[in-house]
């Protein structure tokens, strides 16, 4: 059924998937591709079609059935409208692909893309195809290339900066060769709606990168603790003069106490001679006294 499927598609495709349509790899390493649908097709079943040509490709995997082998992994991000599908140990035989959407009660509609797979260096490639900003701070990614060419920096689906300045979404890009056959990107100001793919791209091979922007972890070299110390079975250090913070014990493991720190009202101070592990952020639960607008932290507390 899959393969009639295919062949009424024929030179009747519609413009229903965006993908890359030529990557550089290096024998034995993973890549992950990128393809971008409509959003219509949101819950429709994508899968990963191997094979030159369209009619007779084999399917590798599902969003529904998983590759038993784990040569193929995929993923579907119904939010930002885009699979991704991971290819693991590649060989130079993993050179044609397809992303395809499953289409209920009709043909199924697939976009091909390459793999130029080498023992050597790839033409193009990142130090790093995943990587993390963080709100309002910038990021900065490293395109390698091996020939000489116009490089451009690509949102997929989106639009492109090809000169040394521009914006994708409204944030700020600039680029720059950094040194001979380096390409380098910066994005400034970033939002949490930067979070997507991108690709580097010279002539007709691109490099697609995946940027997650969140809000940056915090962290502490000492604890700071409250002097209002009731019930914690420690002596108060006695060096913060305000009571106004809140903070709720959550339990008194061996060596320290653990703490749930109300950061709204938050007047304390740094004790030297207490330590805590990184603290993390916690987002506001119902459970919890306060707002919608709270925010609460958790550290351990303990003696050196």
């Amino acid at each position: 059924l899959a393969y009639s499927l295919r062949v009424l598609y024929l030179g009747l495709k519609p413009s229903i998937i965006t993908t890359v349509s030529k990557v550089s790899v290096k024998t034995g390493k993973s890549i992950s591709i990128p393809c971008l649908y409509e959003s219509k097709y949101r819950n429709h079943v994508k899968y990963f079609c191997e094979g030159a040509k369209w009619r007779s490709c084999n399917d590798v995997v599902k969003t529904n059935t998983a590759d038993p082998s784990g040569k193929y992994s995929i993923s579907d991000d119904k939010n930002q409208f885009f699979f991704t599908v991971t290819i693991n140990n590649l060989t130079n035989e993993n050179t044609d692909y397809w992303c395809v959407v499953e289409i209920n009660n009709g043909p199924d509609y697939g976009e091909h893309f390459q793999l130029s797979v080498t023992s050597g260096t790839p033409s193009l490639y990142v130090d790093h195809q995943m990587i993390t900003g963080y709100i309002g701070e910038s990021t900065t990614i490293r395109c390698h290339h091996s020939n000489s060419g116009e490089m451009k920096w690509c949102r997929l689906g989106r639009n492109c900066v090809t000169g040394s300045s521009g914006s994708i979404d409204g944030t700020t890009v600039t680029t720059y060769m950094s040194e001979p056959n380096v390409f380098t990107v910066t994005m400034s100001g970033l939002q949490s709606e930067d979070s997507g793919w991108y690709w580097c791209a010279k002539e007709d091979i691109q490099i697609p990168v995946y940027l997650t922007v969140t809000e940056k972890p915090i962290t502490s070299e000492y604890c700071k603790v409250f002097d209002d110390w009731q019930g914690a079975g420690v002596d108060s250090p006695g060096f913060c003069s305000s009571h106004s913070a809140e903070s709720s014990r959550l339990a008194l493991p061996s060596g320290g106490i653990w703490w749930l720190f109300h950061l709204a009202n938050l007047n304390v101070c740094n004790v030297p001679f207490w330590k805590c592990s990184p603290l993390s952020l916690l987002p506001y639960d119902s459970g919890l006294d306060g707002d919608k607008n709270s925010i609460w932290l958790v550290g351990h507390i303990s003696t050196y």
